[in-house]
């Protein structure tokens, strides 16, 4: 009886090893940076950062602020909830429970006037990335669901999208910028680099993005026409 006690334990802590959390919370001290490109003549581009500030209580529930005035986030399992305003109302910004085929209304256009407050994505493609800290769950959501290009942004397990972590806070449909996220840290540890650009300092990464918005895809194009 007592070798079969022992043999659970290690499969337990084991478990809990390569467990990946759905979302950063404000103890793990997470950070992202954000390219953020204006095209029109001439080019410029400026690094956005986030940070989870400190826990803050609406309605009887916890909430977890975001610098820059980005919103408010909470945690719920596999799923991120998000209000622009502590006012306002919550939204999905994640679900990283889904399936291939699965649909999922993402927060988009919050401040519309008509109430169109969320779009529906479908969940294309499903699979996983090595990161500094081991593999991330990775899901590809997509505005219309046969083709793999139009408005196109993966979901990445622990670190957020790859347009911006907190897409929902940002204004998508102005026209003539493009957002894409650069790094994430956890606390001093670069988890998430994005393999575009050299590294996560403004100089360097931003004459990268130079080059690579020579040749920038049809996806960005789609996404802003998607949210004018």
């Amino acid at each position: 009886m007592k070798s079969k006690f022992y043999l659970i334990i290690p499969l337990l802590f084991c478990k809990m090893i390569i467990a990946q959390e759905s979302f950063p919370n404000l103890e793990d001290n997470p950070s992202w940076k954000v390219v953020n490109t204006i095209t029109s003549y001439p080019e410029t581009q400026t690094l956005l950062e986030y940070q989870l500030e400190n826990d803050t209580l609406i309605n009887s529930v916890i909430y977890q602020k975001i610098t820059n005035d980005a919103g408010y986030i909470r945690l719920l399992n596999d799923k991120v909830y998000y209000r622009l305003k502590s006012d306002s109302k919550d939204f999905l910004l994640y679900d990283f429970d889904l399936n291939v085929s699965d649909t999922v209304y993402c927060g988009f256009n919050l401040n519309e006037s008509n109430d169109l407050d969320s779009i529906k994505y479908w969940v294309i493609h499903m699979d996983s990335v090595i990161l500094e800290d081991g593999k991330h769950k990775r899901l590809t959501m997509n505005y219309n669901p046969t083709n793999d290009y139009v408005a196109s942004m993966d979901w990445i397990e622990g670190v957020g999208s790859t347009i911006h972590p907190f897409y929902s806070s940002i204004s998508l449909g102005v026209p003539g910028s493009s957002k894409e996220l650069l790094c994430f840290h956890l606390g001093s540890t670069k988890i998430f680099q994005n393999s575009s650009y050299s590294d996560c300092s403004i100089t360097t990464s931003l004459n990268d993005v130079q080059k690579k918005k020579k040749h920038s895809n049809i996806s960005e194009s789609l996404f802003r026409l998607c949210y004018c």
